[in-house]
């Protein structure tokens, strides 16, 4: 039987914002801005005996107004890393010939999803009251975010 992600098997063991850096000056006009720019990456990284995942996931966004302020464009940039353990991690990895990782039955891609929406809610409520405070980390293919390593 092929290797599967069962949900109830994957707790998250810890979410931390290790880096939270806003750059929203006072005299920025909200009534200017055009767009945001958000780039994401994101990576993972194991410790194979216990079972354990790393994800780290950086977003980095940025204010796009109408024409160029005196005050100049907004930034912000975080970095969370999230802890999950794997209770069928066995079945889900195995080591190639040329002793690479490889993940199956969609464990990336699980991962990735959760760690995504998790940022998305953590996001929203750190950046109310700021220059983003309109700004939603969009719904994205966890597949695009696991091609944006750093």
């Amino acid at each position: 039987m092929p290797a599967k992600v069962i949900a109830n098997k994957i707790q998250l063991l810890s979410v931390d914002v290790v880096k939270g850096q806003l750059d929203s000056p006072f005299e920025y006009d909200r009534n200017q801005l055009f767009h945001y720019d958000a780039e994401t990456f994101f990576d993972l990284s194991f410790i194979i005996e216990e079972s354990l995942v790393k994800a780290d996931l950086i977003v980095d966004i940025k204010t796009v107004s109408e024409h160029e302020q005196e005050s100049g464009e907004c930034s912000a940039h975080y970095a969370i890393v999230f802890f999950f353990q794997v209770e069928n991690f066995a079945e889900l990895h195995e080591i190639t010939s040329k002793n690479i990782l490889e993940l199956k039955g969609g464990l990336a891609n699980a991962l990735a999803s959760i760690s995504y929406s998790t940022a998305r809610g953590i996001l929203l409520t750190r950046l109310q009251g700021t220059a983003f405070s309109e700004f939603i980390l969009p719904v994205i293919d966890p597949n695009v975010l696991l091609e944006k390593r750093r």
